[in-house]
C-alpha cells in the first residue's frame, strides 16, 4: 500500500525517489534509540519505504534528526523531545507525532516551524499527511 500511494505522487515530485524497507530490527533499534514507541502506521510505512530522499526521513536520519533537534535545539525551544520528527520539507521545518507521557497516543501529524517553535496540525495520519506533502503546489 505505501509504496503504491508514495509512487502515484512521484509523478508530481521527481525529488521523490522510495527506498526499499526497513527491517524489524531496525524499527525496534530506532524506537530504543529514541525512547518512544512508533506508531503502527508509521512502523508499516518504515516496513515497506525506508524514506524517500525527499519528504519522509529514511529510519537512520529519524534517530539522527531527531536526536541533534532535541541536543542542538533544546536551549532556545521548549516541547522537542515530545515530538517524534519524521518527515522534512526542507525548509529545515519537520512533521512530527506528537509525544505525550511517553507513547504516541494518536496518529496526528503535525508540522513543526522551527522559526517560531510552534506546531500547525496538518494531517490526521500518515497516510494524509503522504498525499498532502506530496503535492507540487503547497
Amino acid at each position: 500500500m505505501w509504496l503504491e500511494l508514495i509512487r502515484k505522487h512521484m509523478s508530481h515530485n521527481k525529488f521523490i525517489v522510495p527506498k526499499c524497507g526497513a527491517n524489524l530490527s531496525e524499527n525496534q533499534n530506532a524506537e530504543e534509540k529514541l525512547g518512544v514507541l512508533f506508531p503502527q502506521e508509521l512502523k508499516d510505512l518504515l516496513l515497506a519505504v525506508n524514506g524517500d530522499q525527499c519528504l519522509l526521513l529514511l529510519i537512520d536520519q529519524i534517530i539522527k534528526d531527531n536526536n541533534l533537534i532535541r541536543e542542538n535545539l533544546s536551549e532556545c525551544y521548549d516541547g522537542l523531545d515530545e515530538l517524534l520528527f519524521i518527515a522534512g520539507n526542507g525548509c529545515v521545518d519537520y512533521y512530527a507525532y506528537i509525544i505525550q507521557d511517553g507513547k504516541i497516543s494518536t496518529n496526528q501529524i503535525v508540522r513543526w516551524e522551527h522559526e517560531i517553535n510552534e506546531c500547525v496540525l496538518v494531517a490526521t495520519g500518515l497516510v494524509e499527511t503522504v498525499v498532502w506533502m506530496s503535492r507540487v503546489d503547497k
